[in-house]
């Protein structure tokens, strides 16, 4: 099932959606564990924390990309995201091939004008918006990185 124009603004509306569900269950998540650090003499700052969450960036940028009115931190911007989801992409524990294409994936997103990097961004969340011949070279790529 491939989604097209008309139907295109219902998958914006759903990740739109999905994304601001898990960036507000992520912060909810990150201050029952600030809570519990706490009683043991350890402190978290949520908001540092989700920092360093290349999954959690990503459901920000889709939130941002898809609906920015509704977006829930207001003083997020694209840039700011993607700078911070290449630096989270390259702390992450793999390859460094996967941690490259990661990384210039959210680059491009936080850079790119906002119409092309929310086709980029789909592309990345839903394999069915992919042109052919990206299809092709993102299985070439998966296969490369293992």
């Amino acid at each position: 099932y491939r989604i097209h124009g008309a139907n295109h603004s219902v998958f914006g509306e759903k990740l739109a959606e999905r994304a601001r569900w898990r960036v507000t269950h992520d912060f909810r998540r990150m201050q029952a564990l600030s809570d519990q650090a706490s009683g043991i003499g350890l402190t978290i700052v949520p908001s540092e924390a989700v920092r360093h969450d290349p999954v959690h960036l990503e459901e920000r940028l889709a939130s941002l990309c898809a609906d920015k009115r509704q977006h829930p931190i207001a003083n997020d911007s694209r840039l700011a995201l993607g700078a911070a989801g290449a630096v989270a992409s390259l702390e992450m524990t793999a390859s460094l091939r996967r941690r490259a294409v990661l990384a210039a994936w959210f680059l491009s997103v936080g850079v790119l004008p906002r119409k092309m990097a929310t086709a980029v961004l789909s592309w990345k969340l839903d394999a069915s918006s992919r042109p052919a011949f990206l299809s092709r070279l993102s299985k070439t790529i998966r296969h490369a990185m293992g």
